[in-house]
Parts: structure tokens; C-alpha cells; sequence
């Protein structure tokens, strides 16, 4: 069927107020969400590059994608009770509907330059829409837009070395996905009741280690800069604040460093003849003297002890090449061995 027939000036002055329509009580309102899912199907429906570019055009869904994210529901309410979580994964689909389409088109190499110019607008008009949804505190919502965030980074890595435009998306990218890997405010770690959400979380965790490699595969330095600062900030606010410090931000700064090895493990070993292998294995070798120097492993909260064990573990080679930091490493053990903790005692001991 002919596109035209169905998408016009008529069908959108019919629409576009029901998809802009406002509800003050916060209340669910099926008929504006069943209104955003008819926009998502419209774009969803397979059609050839060019044309595909002008619909998005034609049917100005940036404006209309920035207007509902600026709405109450999803600005003024954003972080209480009556945040409009329908709303949010409503767009989040429209979202990543767009932008997997113009991922698609960009991916062509047979594409005119017009249209990909055209796509290009719109891979720049929608990323800060994509990344909205994705940083989003409901992890349902986040992972929306997961799909067409993954297209967007295999684009990148196989594009090679990246013009500007596309290199400034990066940054943005990559502390996005940092700061979905932190555990939210409301999470209580270890708690009985929580025990499907944090199954849950790490699932997400697992999804996030994925992109963030991919990261890491099109713009190395960039990733190596960025967990490094961000583990050399933590450790800094540690010894400013000690045990005033929120456990999810050093959770994250330990998480981040068990991944980070990841790209020093590969070079037969982290260290040859006390030398580094490599910026990252340098910088994971910075990494772990300043979690052993900061005392970390007599910080209140299990989780974070039980993260400075798994490490300590994970990167034994670093402890070959630096044997200053045994006794002291050796030490927490054996104390953590007699830990109040059960999970602690059990996994020292293991």
C-alpha cells in the first residue's frame, strides 16, 4: 500500500493532538499512547532509503519527540510518583524506531548524498533523544532503546577512523552508558526482597558491558581516559570523605576497574619483566596501587569489600610485578576471613 494514502496533512492534523495532548492528573491515557504507538508503526513500515528520510521529515517527529520529552510528564515529574513511565517507553520505541532506520540508511554505502545527509541530520537530531531514554532510572525504559544504540556503535566501529561529527558522539555515549551502570538511590543491596531487581540489574550490567566494549573498540584512548578519571576521582573522593562516601559511586569506580583489564588480559599477561604491557595495562596497574593504598578493603558496606577481593584476584599478575603490595593485600584477607559478613567470610576464605 502507498504510503501517501495513510500519511498525509489530513491523518496528521487528526494525530499530532492527540500525541501532544496534555493530562494534568497524571493519569494513564491509552488514547495518546495508542496515538505515538500509530507514528511508531508509520516509521516502521520498510521503505526504501530516501523515501524513509523524507517521511521522517514530513512528519517533523523531532519536534514532536522534543515536545512531549519538554512535557510535564516527562520533565516536571521526572524522578517522582507520577512520572509517566507509559509515556516515556511510548516514545522510547518511537525513538528507537527512528534511529534504527537511519542507522540502516547510513550503513547503506549505495545511498545518495543528499539522503545521507539527510540522515545524518537526523542521527544528530535524535541522539540526545536516544540517550535521554537510555540514562532513563527505569531500567524497562532504558532498555528500549538499547537495540538501536547497539546499531549505532557497530556503525561506528565499522566505519573506521571517524570523521568529527561522528567522533563527538562518543563522549556523550560512553558516560551515559558509565552512568547506567551505577546502582540507582533507591537500591538496597543485598536485601532479601530485592533479590530479582539486583538479577535484574545485572542482567542490564551485562547488556551495558557490551556497548561499553564497543566503545572501547572504536575509540580506545577515549575509553582508557574516561574509566581512568573516573576511578582516579573516586579513589580521591574516598580519602576525602572515607566512610561518608556513597557505596554506589565506589561500587561503580570497582566495577568499571574489573572490566578494564579486560583490554590489558590479552596481551600475554599484564606484565612482562615488571614492565607494562600497553596504555591500558598501565593505567590498570595505576589503578589497582591506588586501591590498595586507600584502605578500601575495611570500608563499611560488603558490597564493596567483596568487589576489592574480586579484583585483587582478578589482576594477581599486577602483585608479581609490585610484591610492595602483598603483605598488605594478604593482610585484609586474613582479616576479612573473620569478617561479620557471611558472604564476605565465605568468599575470603574461597
Amino acid at each position: 500500500m502507498d504510503i501517501g494514502l495513510v500519511v498525509n496533512q489530513e491523518m496528521l492534523n487528526l494525530i499530532l493532538p492527540v500525541v501532544g495532548r496534555s493530562n494534568p492528573g497524571g493519569t494513564e491515557d491509552k488514547v495518546r499512547d495508542a496515538a505515538i504507538d500509530a507514528l511508531t508503526e508509520i516509521v516502521a513500515k520498510r521503505m526504501k532509503g530516501p523515501e524513509k528520510m523524507e517521511l521522517l521529515s514530513f512528519l517533523s517527529l523531532r519536534d514532536i519527540v522534543g515536545q512531549l520529552v519538554a512535557s510535564a510528564p516527562l520533565n516536571e515529574l521526572k524522578s517522582t510518583p507520577q512520572y509517566d513511565t507509559d509515556l516515556a517507553e511510548a516514545i522510547a520505541k518511537l525513538v528507537n524506531t527512528v534511529m534504527t532506520d537511519v542507522v540502516r540508511v547510513l550503513e547503506d554505502g549505495q545511498v545518495d548524498s543528499q539522503t545521507r545527509s539527510r540522515g545524518e541530520q537526523h542521527l544528530h537530531d535524535f541522539l540526545p533523544f536516544l540517550l535521554r531514554f537510555f540514562s532513563d532510572e527505569y531500567d524497562e525504559i532504558c532498555s528500549t532503546v538499547i537495540p538501536s544504540l547497539t546499531d549505532l556503535l557497530t556503525l561506528l566501529r565499522k566505519a573506521g577512523t571517524l570523521p568529527q561529527n561522528y567522533s563527538e558522539m562518543l563522549p556523550p555515549i560512553l558516560n551515559a552508558i558509565i552512568r547506567k551502570m551505577r546502582y540507582d538511590e533507591t537500591s538496597n543491596w543485598g536485601a532479601e526482597d530485592e533479590q530479582t531487581d539486583e538479577a535484574e540489574f545485572q542482567e542490564l550490567r551485562k547488556r551495558l558491558q557490551v556497548l561499553q566494549k564497543t566503545v572501547a573498540a572504536v575509540d580506545q584512548n577515549l575509553y582508557i581516559d574516561v574509566l581512568s578519571n573516573l576511578v582516579a576521582e573516586t579513589f580521591q573522593t574516598l580519602d576525602q570523605r572515607g566512610e561518608q562516601m556513597d557505596w554506589r559511586d565506589l561500587d561503580l569506580a570497582l566495577h568499571e576497574m574489573y572490566l578494564f583489564g579486560e583490554l590489558a588480559l590479552p596481551n600475554q599477561g599484564l606484565s612482562s619483566k615488571n614492565q607494562p604491557s600497553g596504555a591500558a595495562a598501565e593505567r590498570l596497574t595505576i589503578m589497582m596501587k591506588k586501591m590498595v593504598e586507600s584502605g578500601i578493603a575495611s570500608f563499611s558496606h560488603p558490597a564493596i569489600v567483596l568487589q576489592y577481593m574480586e579484583i585483587c584476584v582478578r589482576y594477581w599478575q599486577i602483585f608479581d610485578a609490585h610484591q610492595e603490595y602483598i603483605p598488605r593485600v594478604l593482610e585484609n584477607f586474613v582479616q576479612l576471613v573473620h569478617h561479620s559478613h557471611v558472604r564476605i567470610k565465605t568468599r575470603s576464605w574461597y
